[in-house]
């Protein structure tokens, strides 16, 4: 049996992971593309819209881009950019997933059309739908975030008013704890503003030289 304790590593030594691994939420227009674009020298775009093409073309035009259509197109995806890196053969330095939340909408989409027994009469998802739905995002963002490079993953943003009148930002998903359980699972979380600057700037969330305000940063 090989030991354990065998893989410890001093944190400050050379064969310390060094792996960046980021989300960035914010509403349409503020940049979350073009900054992921420009992660890396060798990055992967993974695009649910095509539109995406002309930031990212603008922002790095080394990057590769690849489209998924589907759900089942971003697990397959996985699976070869995984078995590329057991292999010792991953060509990038950074994978990037443009949005998280078109692609569970994609997903959610999917469940209603194809599984009846995961919908009511009025066409919405059942619990154990919504629990699936939950489940599928969760597992596969940990599965692209354990691929050793760096990872972004984009989502837009949700507004939330609380009981007491307060505001607060979070990552678009759906899913009630799914926001803060998908934050947990990265170094940073940043929230990208550029179209809300003169707002937020007003109500003291911010100061005028920011693009991003970062969210969160693990322990």
């Amino acid at each position: 049996m090989s030991s354990v304790l065998g893989r410890a590593f001093k944190v400050g030594g050379a064969s310390a992971p060094t792996h960046v691994k980021m989300m960035v939420h914010g509403m349409s227009g503020t940049g979350k593309t073009t900054f992921g674009a420009k992660a890396g020298d060798r990055v992967l775009v993974v695009c649910a819209e095509r539109q995406a093409v002309l930031p990212i073309r603008d922002a790095n035009g080394n990057a590769e881009v690849v489209f998924v259509d589907t759900w089942a197109d971003l697990q397959n995806l996985f699976r070869e950019i995984n078995a590329l890196s057991l292999a010792g053969r991953l060509p990038y330095d950074c994978i990037v997933l443009d949005s998280l939340t078109e692609m569970q909408r994609r997903l959610k989409d999917e469940l209603v059309e194809r599984h009846e027994k995961m919908t009511t009469d009025d066409g919405t998802l059942t619990m154990k739908g919504w629990g699936i739905l939950i489940d599928k995002s969760f597992n596969l963002v940990r599965a692209f975030r354990d691929i050793p490079c760096d990872f972004v993953c984009i989502c837009l943003t949700a507004e939330t008013e609380t009981e007491d009148g307060g505001r607060y930002f979070r990552p678009s998903v759906n899913g009630k704890k799914l926001p803060g359980d998908l934050s947990g699972l990265f170094n940073i979380v940043l929230f990208s503003f550029t179209s809300l600057k003169n707002r937020l700037e007003k109500e003291g969330w911010v100061d005028g030289s920011q693009q991003f305000v970062m969210m969160s940063k693990g322990a």
